[in-house]
């Protein structure tokens, strides 16, 4: 087995949102880095909405989760402000609230459910008449039975942030290499180094390339998404459970029709079935999301794109007037409880940063300091307790929680 090039201090798997972090801090640390991915930045961050929406991202049953996401939501404009300085470019973060609009009134009584759970668990959230979400929302269709408002749930440009922080990289001399890696490479306690082996006791040495070259490093950084599984193998006494959830996002334009940019998300709940509507300084307006577990086949289908419009302009009909632009079908990196997966193992030669499910966007500035502490090898605080990698024992018997929705 050939090695590539002489060891370093860490090596990147990923550049989506979660692997650009991990290199953008690893490389802000002054460490010797080698960053790969064999399509950077085309995965589930490059269908995500953005949306920044811990009180609407809220359900029932998962509380630890909820408090995750509030902790990222408030770190998320440091961290744009921080991107943006070092790459001098913008990534769209629009602090502009978020309203929710129930089509009928089975919709309204779940909006009810959810406004309680809101102020059960401390989360910032009006319950709106229909009178008062037309208000808001001119454009709102015949049918509104009514809504909630969220002031602290916005958004961000999911692609302008992954492409800053590639220049950001760029800019400090870390380009990503398009190449795949096939797995890790391991070191026992008293062995030498070997490819392929349990992972529980031992130490990860490095990875090995899809074309047979390895990479030795000090530490990798996993942050493969969905891959993540298949790319750690099996470990001794634990594993890392991530599968494929895919989904189905659209995409309009309305430029020539600039009566459409509501400036805030709407998320919407139709007989039961959620939308998101989310617009774009841009001209954008991102429609989504599908949920299906179904490998990342990258095919868009009719009957999701019919679905996602038919409910979409339900909400806001004049939606048919803008230009349908793009129909994308991505996987998301799901887990068994739906909290992500973070924390170093091996000894603290393997740190894990996956699993991220439909809250990865969200996540990501929680995640980018939960990554900066590992590479300085302090502890992590207690609320990231719930995201500790080894908690899904091998020999465990795991149930998948099915989301709602998809989305980001």
């Amino acid at each position: 087995m050939e090695n590539s090039d002489q060891r370093v201090d860490v090596v990147v798997v990923g550049a989506g949102i979660v692997g650009s972090l991990a290199a953008w801090r690893s490389i802000q640390r002054g460490l010797s880095v080698r960053w790969f991915d064999p399509d950077p930045g085309n995965g589930a961050s490059y269908a995500a909405a953005g949306m920044l929406a811990p009180t609407f991202e809220a359900a029932f049953g998962e509380h630890e989760l909820m408090a995750l996401n509030v902790e990222s939501a408030r770190l998320w404009p440091s961290l744009a402000s921080e991107i943006e300085r070092e790459s001098g470019m913008s990534v769209d973060l629009r602090a502009e609230g978020s309203l929710s609009i129930a089509f009928d009134s089975g919709d309204f009584d779940e909006a009810k459910r959810l406004h309680q759970l809101h102020h059960e668990w401390g989360l910032d959230s009006e319950l709106l008449s229909s009178a008062e979400v037309r208000q808001r929302l001119p454009l709102a269709g015949t049918h509104v039975a009514g809504g909630l408002w969220a002031a602290h749930d916005h958004q961000v440009d999911p692609r302008r942030v992954i492409q800053a922080l590639r220049l950001a990289c760029e800019n400090r001399g870390l380009r990503v290499e398009r190449r795949r890696v096939a797995g890790l490479l391991t070191q026992g306690p008293r062995a030498g180094s070997a490819v392929g082996l349990a992972v529980g006791s031992q130490r990860v040495n490095g990875i090995r390339l899809t074309d047979g070259h390895t990479v030795l490093a000090d530490r990798v950084i996993l942050a493969a998404g969905w891959e993540s599984a298949s790319l750690v193998g099996e470990f001794t006494d634990t594993h890392i459970p991530t599968r494929s959830v895919k989904g189905e996002v659209l995409r309009l334009n309305h430029s020539a029709t600039p009566w459409l940019d509501t400036r805030f998300t709407v998320r919407g709940l139709v007989q039961g079935r959620p939308v998101y509507i989310v617009p774009r300084e841009n001209g954008e307006i991102v429609i989504g999301a599908t949920t299906n577990e179904l490998p990342d086949d990258r095919a868009a289908t009719a009957g999701g794109v019919f679905a996602l419009l038919r409910d979409a302009r339900a909400i806001i009909p004049g939606l048919d007037e803008a230009e349908f632009v793009e129909a994308t079908a991505r996987s998301r990196p799901g887990s068994p409880d739906n909290l992500p997966l973070i924390g170093s193992i091996a000894g603290g030669t393997l740190l894990v940063a996956t699993g991220h499910y439909r809250h990865g966007i969200l996540l990501a500035a929680v995640t980018s300091g939960l990554i900066e502490r590992m590479l300085g090898g302090r502890e992590l605080p207690d609320y990231a307790s719930a995201c500790i990698p080894t908690r899904f024992a091998k020999a465990q018997q795991i149930p998948t929680i099915h989301s709602r929705e998809v989305t980001e």
